[in-house]
């Protein structure tokens, strides 16, 4: 609860200090420190599955993960804000990630992972997965994940996602625990849906 409380106080300071910021109606929630609750109590549930294995949160946000392990790594976009937080509450991300929606490889690591999460990821509320960009999403996280690994996946919205076969994990949120041979099987369906629609 601490590490909420300090999260509300830092954030609210920040958004005092940068009343334009293009991303402050995302950052707000922050501010809330029941809903950075239910956040740490999601990824409780979350690392319960990895427990054993090596682990990786990719888009990491503020670091829920490593306060409720310190073991796992983080990666994430090194924006202003996140930057801050990982300093100012001593979560500091171990990788940086770029923008998957523009590049193909966008984990800055080659370390192999026996999971890899994608907690609240895109597709965003209202949007529908564009078969581009889970290509990108799909290969690049395939790429480090150890040949039995697994991808701990919770989309925002699942609009145009094929989750058929992907098992289910109870976190009060749609996660599911993908395998890598799923993860082949998602790459090829979105890499035949961009070729039909290359013109003839």
């Amino acid at each position: 609860k601490l590490f909420a409380e300090q999260l509300a106080v830092f954030t609210n300071s920040f958004l005092r200090d940068n009343p334009t910021h293009p991303d402050f109606n995302n950052i707000q929630q922050y501010t809330d420190v029941k809903h950075s609750m239910q956040m740490l109590e999601q990824y409780e549930k979350l690392l319960a599955i990895t427990r054993g294995g090596n682990v990786i949160d990719v888009g990491s946000g503020v670091g829920y993960a490593k306060v409720v392990d310190s073991s796992v790594h983080t990666a994430n976009p090194p924006v202003d804000y996140q930057v801050q937080v990982e300093q100012m509450l001593d979560v500091e991300r171990d990788f940086d990630c770029a923008d998957c929606r523009i590049y193909s490889k966008w984990i800055g690591t080659d370390n192999q992972y026996d999971y890899v999460i994608l907690h609240r990821f895109m597709p965003w509320a209202n949007q529908e997965a564009d078969h581009a960009t889970m290509l990108n999403v799909f290969t690049d996280v395939r790429r480090i994940l150890k040949p039995e690994g697994k991808l701990i996946y919770t989309p925002i919205s699942i609009e145009g996602l094929r989750t058929t076969g992907w098992k289910h994990i109870n976190t009060g949120m749609q996660t599911f625990e993908i395998t890598r041979r799923q993860l082949y099987d998602a790459i090829l369906t979105a890499n035949k849906v961009l070729q039909s629609r290359l013109p003839t």
